[in-house]
């Protein structure tokens, strides 16, 4: 049964993954909160709640604080956790290195929205990504976000998925950061937005804040060649080193 099922779905183009946590973050996320006494997941980025709604989904029934910049985008987050106490939505902002203001491209495909400007390589290998509009923002320190929105022993989980600015939201995280049983970031193996995170940056970047890699797990792909452009990376705290 279980080979006439993955022949039916391979005929239309899908294969069918066992319940597994090496093949998604989420569900490595919901394991580690259950683990780790996570009673806290940032979801930064969080577009209209995606990540969110699969934690739920894995089993993760604990705190969710998203955050999101897009007008459009808030508003269908914020009609996702309606229902949820657990779940709640911070005021519509970009998370970065201190206060600011300024302004976002929206990408038509809305997930690839961006404070950066989006390269060729991106726009070639997802045509519906191109920008198709720009809108302002307030930028907000993650560090003050959470201590408006956060209880003060709280352990975290941070997921962050900003389009190559994840630099900058680690910048405004220093007092956060100390807090986090495991951090996730949305690493680009080759540029694809002006100015963005590259992998190897955000590996040498979580080595210097005393974490280490935990799990990878791929992200966008160029459909036609099969290039893996971005990946998710899971870090966890590094073990002390020994006198």
């Amino acid at each position: 049964m279980k080979k006439l099922l993955q022949s039916l779905m391979a005929g239309v183009g899908y294969e069918v993954f066992k319940r597994d946590v090496r093949f998604h973050s989420e569900l490595c996320a919901a394991r580690m909160a259950e683990r780790h006494g996570i009673r806290c997941i940032l979801d930064v980025g969080a577009n209209v709640g995606q990540y969110a709604s699969e934690l739920r989904e894995w089993g993760y029934r604990g705190q969710i604080v998203s955050f999101e910049p897009l007008t459009q985008a808030h508003a269908a987050l914020s009609r996702a956790a309606a229902g949820d106490p657990a779940w709640k939505v911070a005021p519509r902002c970009a998370v970065g290195a201190a206060r600011a203001s300024s302004v976002i491209n929206i990408a038509a495909n809305s997930v690839s929205s961006s404070l950066l400007e989006m390269n060729e390589t991106h726009e070639k290998a997802a045509p519906n990504s191109k920008y198709s509009g720009r809108e302002e923002v307030e930028i907000r320190p993650l560090d003050d976000l959470v201590a408006e929105l956060c209880d003060p022993a709280d352990p975290f989980y941070l997921k962050i998925d900003t389009q190559g600015y994840e630099k900058a939201v680690l910048e405004g995280a220093a007092g956060t950061i100390p807090r986090c049983a495991a951090i996730q970031l949305e690493l680009s193996l080759t540029p694809l937005y002006d100015g963005g995170f590259q992998f190897h940056e955000g590996i040498d970047r979580m080595r210097e804040l005393g974490f280490r890699v935990f799990a990878i797990y791929p992200g966008f792909s160029d459909r036609t060649t099969g290039e893996n452009f971005q990946v998710d990376a899971v870090f966890v705290p590094a073990p002390a080193s020994a006198p």
